[in-house]
């Protein structure tokens, strides 16, 4: 009996341990069926969270590439202060000899622009570290604002606009007067003590009408050089922000310049500027790229130098050829029209670069830009520190055939093709000696400084004359002769033809009654004065006064006196030096002066005529007759021409 019952028993136990296996085989089999949902429901979050986070690094990196790239500029006192070494990278190791230690205290500049292409504006920030180095306390900094000179075309919406100031991180009161603008300083600045100045504005850039109104514009005095502005292809922006205007005993620089010259009366600064542009576009500036980033269909290109002023040249049209003359880079940035023009313009600047370094001294940038640009008032060519501007017109362009006649033009029908074309090449035979007047003012006007709104002839006639010896030097004494006929005595009497008068040279450029009077006086006369000084004191003693005038003031400022010093001191004859000064410099003599090839009206005309026939080399066919009677209608202008004195009545 007992044995049935454990059967039993154990029979029970076993079902008991069936039935407990079968519960924990269903709880492991629940567990396993939510482990596996938990781990179906993480998978998926995972999944998820990995789509979330690759869409937000994909946008991330969408906005990081699409936004437009941006470059640190300096903008603190520190940042400023140490940026100068950087700017000095520009000097090659003659740069730096010359430069020595004359600057150390000079302005600091950074700027960041952005050009807005559709709307033709420039927006800028600017920062400016201005050291005190009168021996006066300063209660405001005085700047020059280029856009609003009388020498700029100005926009319908107007050039600038300034939109706030502060100095020192504290809101400044401001005064716009003509192109000089005034920030209080809010305190007085002692001397040998530094402020901060801030600025934002924002600019519209003129057209630059480079046509038959650009050309009427050199007789009429209007709309300027087209320095600052744009054409269809090209962004001009020559001095495009506000520059410390000169200090000069106890008072700050007040004059306005007139609708012609130059404004140049600028201390060499240290420059720190970049300009957003959009990412096809070839940007050209007077100091080295220091960094450069593009993203977002946008470029910014950042450029450290030191200098007088600061341009930079833009267009999606450039395109650029490189030659080194020594250890100088030459860039020639030219547009894809003028690609015959590529190499003959770097053989005019490597040529002048050799011989002005061998005859004045060296040069001190490691980079000279040459950049075709459009230009109007009938200027050929324009110049910073590095960095030239040669007119497209000199390139064959002139744009004449593109526009309607000027009235006084149209009773000849329409020979507008027969214009451009004449224009075109008689422009294109001036164009080595334009590069070679350009690249002289990195010497005069640029390393050396001067006055040119008050003393507009002493880089001027110096740079007119050192690209007449150029040709001396270049290609022999007959093409000097041949270019002091062509650029001094046959321009002279075109521009008294138009109504220049005689004029004493050494004026400011307010003083003269228009761009040809200032002509003839300022590049032609003071040239001639160079010419008749080399020839009493002779080349030796010339050349050397230069190199002396070069060495002494390079990087600084001289007056005409300074410069005359060089020659005197050089000279067996400083009196004869003095007077020849006082005769050609100070005085009036230029129609005894000066042999011309116009002795009268009606005979010039006809000499004019074929002056242009052999310079331009071209046959003008039945329009001959129409250019004489075209011609014949200014006779009513009745100038006075001088016939040519004898030597022996030539007495100085």
């Amino acid at each position: 009996m007992v044995s049935v019952t454990r059967k039993k028993e154990s029979a029970s136990m076993t079902g008991i341990n069936n039935e407990n296996t079968e519960i924990k085989n269903l709880n492991e089999s629940e567990t396993t069926l939510k482990s596996g949902k938990g781990n179906k429901r993480k998978k998926l979050y995972t999944a998820i969270f990995t789509i979330i986070l690759a869409l937000i690094i994909g946008f991330g990196i969408f906005f990081l590439l699409a936004r437009p790239p941006s470059i640190k500029l300096p903008e603190t006192e520190s940042e400023l202060s140490s940026s100068i070494d950087k700017a000095k990278e520009f000097l090659n190791e003659n740069g730096k000899k010359l430069l020595a230690r004359k600057l150390e205290e000079a302005p600091v500049y950074s700027v960041k622009a952005k050009l807005d292409e559709k709307e033709f504006t420039l927006s800028s920030v600017e920062h400016v570290l201005f050291k005190n180095r009168s021996s006066q306390a300063l209660e405001e900094i005085v700047f020059r604002v280029y856009p609003k000179c009388a020498s700029v075309k100005q926009d319908p919406k107007g050039n600038f606009s300034l939109e706030k100031a502060t100095v020192d991180g504290n809101n400044a009161k401001t005064k716009i007067e003509g192109s000089l603008l005034r920030v209080s300083l809010g305190k007085k600045l002692p001397p040998q003590e530094s402020t901060l100045v801030f600025l934002t504005f924002k600019e519209n850039l003129p057209k630059i009408d480079t046509g038959f109104g650009g050309l009427l514009s050199g007789i009429t005095g209007k709309d300027g050089y087209g320095v600052f502005g744009r054409s269809e292809k090209v962004y001009n922006l020559g001095y495009f922000f506000p520059v410390v205007a000169s200090f000069k005993d106890g008072k700050w620089e007040n004059r306005e310049p007139p609708s012609f010259g130059d404004i140049e009366n600028f201390e060499c600064s240290y420059f720190n500027v970049s300009l957003e542009v959009p990412a096809n576009y070839t940007v050209a500036a007077n100091g080295n790229l220091a960094a450069e980033k593009t993203g977002g269909g946008r470029k910014v290109s950042y450029f450290t130098g030191i200098g007088r002023d600061f341009t930079i040249q833009t267009s999606p049209e450039y395109k650029i050829e490189k030659r080194k003359a020594g250890e100088i880079t030459v860039s020639h940035y030219y547009l894809k029209s003028s690609e015959k023009m590529k190499e003959k313009v770097l053989d005019f600047a490597s040529n002048t670069l050799k011989n002005y370094q061998e005859h004045f001294g060296a040069y001190p940038y490691k980079s000279l830009n040459i950049c075709e640009a459009p230009l109007s008032g009938g200027v050929a060519g324009m110049e910073f520190s590095g960095q030239i501007l040669i007119s497209q017109m000199l390139y064959g362009e002139t744009g004449i055939g593109k526009e309607k006649l000027p009235k006084e033009l149209e009773k000849l029908g329409d020979i507008s093709g027969l214009l451009d074309m004449l224009a075109g090449s008689y422009l294109s035979n001036t164009l080595e000696f334009v590069t070679a007047h350009e690249v002289a003012h990195q010497w005069w006007g640029e390393t050396v400084g001067s006055d040119a709104i008050g003393h507009p002839w002493q880089d001027e006639s110096l740079a007119n004359w050192s690209a007449i010896l150029y040709f001396r030097w270049q290609h022999g004494k007959q093409a000097e002769e041949d270019e002091t006929e062509k650029q001094i005595y046959t321009e002279y009497s075109l521009a008294r033809l138009m109504g220049a008068k005689d004029a004493v040279v050494d004026q400011p450029s307010s003083a003269f009654s228009n761009q040809h009077e200032y002509t003839a006086a300022v590049y032609l006369k003071g040239s001639l004065f160079m010419k008749k000084l080399e020839s009493i004191i002779g080349t030796s003693a010339f050349e050397k006064s230069l190199r002396e005038y070069y060495e002494k003031y390079a990087f600084l400022s001289a007056s005409p006196e300074e410069l005359i010093s060089c020659f005197t001191s050089n000279s067996t004859d400083k009196d004869k030096v003095q007077a020849l000064y006082e005769h050609w410099i100070k005085e009036k003599h230029g129609d005894r002066d000066i042999p011309g090839i116009m002795p009268g009206i009606p005979g010039s005309l006809e000499d004019l005529l074929r002056k242009f026939k052999e310079e331009s080399g071209l046959d003008f066919g039945p329009i001959e007759d129409m250019l004489k009677d075209l011609m014949k209608d200014y006779e009513d202008l009745n100038v006075p021409f001088s016939i040519p004195l004898t030597p022996e009545d030539q007495t100085i």
